[in-house]
């Protein structure tokens, strides 16, 4: 795994996760970077600029899917449980440190334990996980689909609701 270190950082007077160009924080982009050893991360779009809504997740998965991977989301609970083909590592996201919005990681998907903290600080988390985020093998349904098929159950669950990652940082 190539450990790189997050680009945008969030600035501490606007308090949103954002800098004062207003770019959304790339922790994100810096994990799933570290997790494919991408050398340049910002090859790597920075998906929480995509916003909430899903645009976000709707952008990872269809940028993973474009180098013939794939993202899931599946329960905070370790060893992680997914059937189907996936690496070491994941992203864990959870409260950040630094304010009131999210922060990713990249977590061991047997412990749990925060292998890499792409915040310069590498303080980790200010919470336990809330979520987990896997690369994997394509699966159905289509982006699309799968946040319809949220949107009609009301939310992906409680901490995967439409804004989770409208400021990830």
């Amino acid at each position: 795994m190539i450990r790189h270190t997050q680009l945008i950082l969030a600035d501490p007077e606007r308090n949103d996760g954002h800098d004062r160009d207003g770019n959304a924080g790339d922790c994100l982009r810096a994990a799933v970077a570290s997790i494919l050893d991408i050398v340049d991360p910002t090859s790597v779009p920075n998906f929480a600029d995509a916003g909430g809504d899903y645009r976000w997740w709707r952008m990872l998965r269809e940028w993973a899917r474009s180098l013939g991977l794939d993202v899931v989301s599946v329960a905070p609970e370790f060893p992680v449980r997914y059937e189907g083909n996936h690496i070491a590592y994941a992203i864990g996201s959870g409260p950040s440190p630094r304010g009131p919005w999210p922060h990713s990681v990249v977590v061991d998907i047997e412990t749990g334990e925060i292998v890499w903290d792409p915040h310069p600080s590498r303080a980790g988390l200010n919470g336990p996980i809330s979520s987990i985020d896997c690369i994997v093998s394509p699966y159905a349904p289509e982006p699309d689909e799968q946040i319809m098929q949220w949107r009609e159950a009301g939310s992906r669950s409680s901490t995967h609701s439409s804004s989770r990652r409208t400021d990830n940082r």
